[in-house]
C-alpha cells in the first residue's frame, strides 16, 4: 500500500513571522496524536532518551520542514537555529523545547487507543489520478481536515481508497452524509470504524457461508485458502516478549483487539513469545505506543511490546509464511515448529532459528508500508 498523509495546508510563506507559524504549525502535526502514535521514526528517538526528548537536529531531513523554510543550503546549525527562532516566535501547541534549545519533546502521554478514528473518513475509492493534495483541496470547503492518507494496494487493479481526517466528529458526521463527486467520479463514504467493522461482519459471514455449505454437503468445511503473509506491507507485525503463562490467543485477540483489525495471532499455548499482526499498519503503531504508555496484564504478566521493522520484519514475515505453508501441508496445527518438534522453531524449539532483535529505526512516513508503491507528502521528512 502506498500511504500519503498531509497535516493541513500550512500559509504561503511571504513573511518571517508567517514561515515561523507555518514550521511551528508542521512540528505540532509530527506530535500531535494525528502522527506522533504511528510514527516509528520519532517515538524511537524519543525512547532513547530518558527524558523522552528528540534533538531538534533529527528533523534535518524532513522534507516538509526544508519547504517551509525555503533554504535549502542551512548547515545542521543554521537549520536548529531557525527551528529554534520559529518556537520562540510562535508557542507551540503539542511540544516543547528544552533548556538547552537543542531537542523538543512532546507534552501529552500516547492516547490508550486511537482517539482519531470518530473524526476519520473512509472513502472507499478516489480516482487514479488523484494525490493527497487533490483530496486535500476537496474537503476543505466541508470542514477543518487533519489529515489525508491516501493508499493503493501494490500490484491491484482496485483504484486507490483514502482516509480522511478531521477536526471532530461531528464535522466527518456532516461530511458522511453529502454526496460528493470528484473528477467525475461519486464518492461513497463512511465513518472508517464502521468501514473496520464491515470488514470484520464480512470475515464472519465468510466463515458462516463455509460452514453452511460442509453442513449441506454432508462434509468437512472447504480448506481455508491460504493467504500471503508478505501481501499486506510493512509495519503491521507487533513482538510480544514475556507473556503470561495462562495467556491463549483469545486473550490477545482481547487486550490488542480495540486497536484495529487483528489478521493473524502467532502463538501456541506454552509459549513465552507470541506475533501479533493488524490489517491495517496504523493500527500495529497505535497498538505498540498505547500498550507501552499504559502496559496491561496478558495472561499473567505485563510482556514488552515491539514494532518489528525493516529487516527484522521482513525475515519474520518469510518464516512464518513459510511454516504456515509447512502447517498446512500437514494437515493440522502442530505448532510452529510442527506437534512432536518442539513448537516454534522445529528440533531446536524456540531457540532453533535465530532471533533476530532491534527496535524501530525508520520513520513511519519512510518505512510504513515499504513494500509498496508511495506517494510523496506534505507531512513527509
Amino acid at each position: 500500500m502506498t500511504d500519503a498523509t498531509a497535516a493541513a495546508a500550512a500559509p504561503s510563506l511571504d513573511s518571517a513571522a508567517l514561515r515561523n507559524a507555518s514550521v511551528v504549525k508542521q512540528l505540532d502535526f509530527y506530535f500531535s496524536d494525528s502522527n506522533y502514535p504511528r510514527d516509528k521514526f520519532l517515538r524511537t528517538r524519543a525512547e532513547s532518551d530518558k527524558e523522552g526528548m528528540i534533538g531538534i537536529d533529527a528533523f534535518k531531513n524532513f522534507k516538509r520542514l526544508n519547504e517551509i523554510l525555503d533554504q535549502p543550503d542551512l548547515s545542521m546549525v543554521q537549520f536548529v537555529d531557525a527551528i529554534v527562532a520559529a518556537i520562540k516566535a510562535s508557542p507551540p501547541s503539542n511540544f516543547v523545547l528544552d533548556e538547552e534549545k537543542k531537542a523538543v519533546k512532546r507534552i501529552q502521554a500516547i492516547p490508550v487507543s486511537d482517539v482519531t478514528m470518530p473524526r476519520t473518513l473512509w472513502i472507499e475509492a478516489v480516482p487514479d489520478d488523484a494525490v493527497w493534495q487533490q483530496v486535500l483541496e476537496f474537503f476543505k470547503p466541508h470542514g477543518e481536515v487533519i489529515s489525508v492518507r491516501v493508499q493503493k494496494k501494490k500490484d491491484s487493479d482496485a483504484k486507490p481508497y483514502a482516509f480522511v481526517e478531521f477536526d471532530s466528529s461531528e464535522t466527518m458526521e456532516k461530511v458522511c452524509k453529502l454526496e460528493l463527486t470528484l473528477n467525475g467520479m461519486a464518492l461513497k463514504l463512511q465513518p472508517k470504524k464502521a468501514f473496520l467493522a464491515s470488514i470484520k461482519g464480512k470475515k464472519t459471514d465468510k466463515k458462516g457461508e463455509k460452514g453452511q455449505e460442509a453442513s449441506e454437503a454432508g462434509g468437512a468445511a472447504p480448506a481455508k485458502e491460504e493467504v500471503s503473509f508478505m501481501a499486506k506491507g510493512a509495519g503491521s507485525v507487533l513482538k510480544l516478549l514475556a507473556l503470561g503463562p495462562s495467556c491463549s490467543r483469545e486473550t490477545i485477540k482481547e487486550v490488542f483487539g480495540e486497536y484495529g483489525q487483528i489478521a493473524f495471532v502467532d502463538f501456541e499455548r506454552g509459549w513465552s513469545d507470541g506475533w501479533l499482526r493488524f490489517d491495517d499498519a496504523s493500527d500495529a503503531a497505535a497498538a505498540a505506543a498505547g500498550f507501552c504508555a499504559k502496559p496491561v496484564d496478558v495472561g499473567g504478566a505485563v510482556p514488552t511490546v515491539s514494532l518489528l521493522c525493516g529487516e527484522e520484519e521482513t525475515a519474520y514475515l518469510k518464516k512464518a509464511e513459510v511454516e504456515r505453508g509447512n502447517k498446512f501441508n500437514r494437515g493440522g496445527r502442530g505448532g510452529r515448529g510442527g506437534s512432536s518438534r518442539g513448537g516454534r522453531g522445529g528440533r531446536g524449539g524456540k531457540g532453533g532459528r535465530d532471533e533476530k532483535g532491534g527496535r524501530d529505526s525508520r520513520d513511519s512516513r519512510d518505512s510504513r508500508e515499504g513494500g509498496n508503491k508511495k506517494r510523496k507528502t506534505e507531512s513527509e521528512d
